[in-house]
């Protein structure tokens, strides 16, 4: 890589340059904890001497301002392979990289939060006896555990929901909140009828619930750490 300066424009500087790319980069893995603030922590051999108001904390630190990341507090590891104020541009590219993860990996959000005590007093409240339903569910529960295609799971998680439904004498969600939703099958989690809910379907399903206004978004596989 060479850098020369061939002159001066009002405050900036001409310049011409030669860069070759090379196989070096930083490595960076991101879970969601169960903690009131983020984890950020780096090794490598070029892990020491990084100010704990870096790069990544600060992107952190924006986006939670702007209330973006609802709360959602994250463990950040950087493998340090990339020399630390070399002027490769490091810290720079892990913030960018970490923000495009952020904006692309996504999870839907109803904005209603339920009162679980309350669902629970009305679920014991009714006079019914819900023992076949319970059974019913267990089965699937049992049987999504094994499920090894999408159209299975689907079918799985309509059926667990209609059965629900009818306990609690409720409409399902996809009927209440989403009728026209023809992409997949949407599922309640959390208390009934608010919180997250769980969709299948593709990339397009994305723009259906941005187009509601759902902007708080996470593909299921960004929630799980095996």
């Amino acid at each position: 890589m060479s850098l020369n300066i061939t002159g001066k424009k009002s405050n900036l500087h001409q310049i011409e340059t030669v860069v070759a790319f090379v196989n070096l980069y930083d490595e960076i893995q991101i879970k969601i904890i169960n903690s009131k603030k983020n984890n950020i922590h780096f090794v490598g051999e070029f892990s020491k001497d990084i100010s704990k108001k870096n790069t990544i904390y600060r992107l952190l630190e924006i986006l939670e301002k702007l209330k973006i990341l609802n709360n959602v507090k994250f463990e950040i590891k950087v493998n340090k392979k990339i020399p630390n104020k070399a002027g490769l541009g490091g810290g720079s590219m892990n913030a960018a990289s970490i923000l495009k993860f952020l904006i692309e990996k996504r999870f839907i959000f109803l904005n209603k939060k339920q009162d679980t005590q309350k669902s629970v007093q009305n679920f014991l409240e009714t006079d019914q006896s819900h023992s076949e339903g319970i059974n019913q569910i267990n089965e699937i529960v049992h049987e999504i555990e094994n499920v090894k295609d999408i159209t299975t799971f689907e079918s799985l998680i309509e059926r667990h929901e209609k059965i629900i439904a009818n306990i609690l004498q409720m409409p399902t969600i996809q009927n209440e909140k989403f009728p026209d939703y023809n992409n997949g099958v949407i599922k309640s989690l959390g208390s009934w009828g608010g919180d997250f809910v769980l969709a299948t379907g593709d990339e397009k399903s994305v723009d259906y619930f941005e187009e509601k206004g759902f902007n708080i978004i996470r593909k299921i596989s960004d929630l799980l750490y095996v």
